[in-house]
């Protein structure tokens, strides 16, 4: 933990972390350069695949040899949704555009983060916030009223390029390009376009609300 430091815890990797002191030291005591030192190498960098090794290899743990898959932050994951949809989500007492992990309070009344395991920060534990994945998460991605209520919006993504009259393969791009950050492979183009014939026929309301389901899903 990065605030339990004491004898009876000693580091994992004492000189990367003196390593870092001095960088912390040299910077001014300023986070931001450690930040992008640590962003910067090419461990941090490292994908996901374990590498093959022998069955007498250091623990793989231990040494970084790549990326741990980590579940993201309830915070983290209403952030992308908002950035995806192209509509922010509303804070009481906050101003308009407020970021979720801008949240200063931890007991914010938020239906989406009270359901995917915010925790509300009166203990300093790590174990208050939940690693797993649960089932009132997943029911409040499929049916969350105030996700449904932004993706219809006229504001949204979605409408916005059907406002501008893009092509319904450029409006799939346009939506895998801003929920996943990547363009959709050929497969994924040809379901998507079958799922548009068959429920959006030519009406435009049937039309919006299909590609509304392609976001959603």
């Amino acid at each position: 933990p990065v605030d339990d430091f004491r004898d009876t815890n000693p580091p994992s990797h004492p000189e990367l972390l003196d390593a870092l002191a001095a960088e912390f030291v040299k910077g001014q005591f300023k986070i931001k350069p450690v930040l992008k030192l640590i962003l910067r190498s090419r461990t941090y960098q490292l994908q996901a695949d374990e590498p093959k090794q022998s069955s007498q290899a250091a623990a793989a743990a231990r040494y970084f040899t790549h990326a741990h898959v980590r579940m993201i932050t309830s915070e983290q994951l209403l952030d992308a949704i908002s950035s995806a949809i192209g509509v922010p989500d509303t804070y009481p007492g906050y101003p308009a555009g407020t970021r979720a992990g801008e949240l200063a309070e931890g007991a914010v009344e938020n239906h989406f983060l009270m359901a995917t395991s915010r925790p509300i920060r009166d203990a300093a534990c790590d174990c208050a916030r939940e690693e797993e994945t649960d089932l009132a998460g997943a029911i409040h991605l499929l049916n969350n009223p105030n996700l449904i209520k932004r993706l219809q919006a006229a504001e949204s993504r979605v409408a916005q390029a059907l406002a501008a009259k893009q092509s319904p393969r450029a409006i799939v791009e346009h939506v895998y390009l801003a929920t996943l950050s990547r363009r959709p492979t050929e497969r994924e183009q040809m379901v998507a376009e079958n799922y548009l014939k068959e429920n959006g026929g030519d009406d435009p309301k049937q039309i919006a609300a299909a590609f509304q389901d392609i976001q959603h899903a």
